[in-house]
């Protein structure tokens, strides 16, 4: 899947973590934040360093670009 934009990421992100079984907790273990920044992050609405998308995209399988967005705002 080719990411074109944040609002396909934050679409694959909420897919993915339903298909996978993950709850907003598990993801924010291995993100090192609260369950609610994660989230927010996640969604959009907060911007993740390089460290902290690369433990989300490793967990949630997502490719390099969405990634990289998760860095953006």
């Amino acid at each position: 899947m080719s990411i074109i934009n944040r609002a396909q990421v934050t679409e694959l992100v909420v897919m993915t973590r339903i298909k996978k079984g993950l709850s907003w907790a598990k993801i924010a273990k291995a993100v090192g934040q609260s369950k609610e920044w994660t989230t927010a992050a996640l969604l959009g609405q907060m911007q993740m360093t390089k460290q902290q998308a690369q433990a989300a995209g490793k967990l949630l399988d997502l490719p390099a670009d969405a990634v990289l967005l998760l860095q953006q705002m």
